[in-house]
């Protein structure tokens, strides 16, 4: 009998990744790509780095432009955010003195990430990395 866990990848891949790979594929230039998205070298950049998410406008646009459907686009966008939060959050918790925190009885120790993660945020009163920042 095979298991099946859940790919949890401990690094993100922004959107820009893909579509550079087709760029190069093509042998196209960002600049040629931004005049046929519609967009500045600045919005392209920001696009292929990962610093801006894509809507559903541009999600039509870059189905037209690099090819894939609407749904490829906004899921892969989606996955990225959720895998960066990921990262960042986990990121946070290495950050913390955990041995410390369980030792003293803090925490309870934890095996995995997520738990991990779902201890810490606990122990500061907060539901997640954004509000531990405003708080803390």
């Amino acid at each position: 009998m095979t298991s099946s866990r859940a790919f949890t990848p401990r690094w993100s891949s922004p959107p820009g990744r893909t579509i550079e790979d087709c760029l190069v594929e093509r042998g196209e230039t960002v600049e040629e790509f931004g005049r046929r998205l519609g967009e500045s070298r600045d919005g392209v950049d920001a696009l292929i780095a990962g610093r801006t998410s894509i809507s559903i406008g541009m999600a039509r646009r870059l189905a037209e432009v690099v090819g894939a459907s609407v749904e490829f686009w906004m899921s892969r966008d989606g996955q990225y955010w959720d895998d960066r939060n990921r990262v960042e959050v986990n990121a946070w918790t290495r950050a913390l003195p955990l041995a410390q925190m369980t030792k003293l009885g803090w925490i309870r120790d934890a095996t995995g990430a997520d738990t991990r993660v779902a201890r810490c945020l606990e122990f500061f009163g907060v539901g997640d990395l954004s509000e531990w920042r405003s708080t803390y």
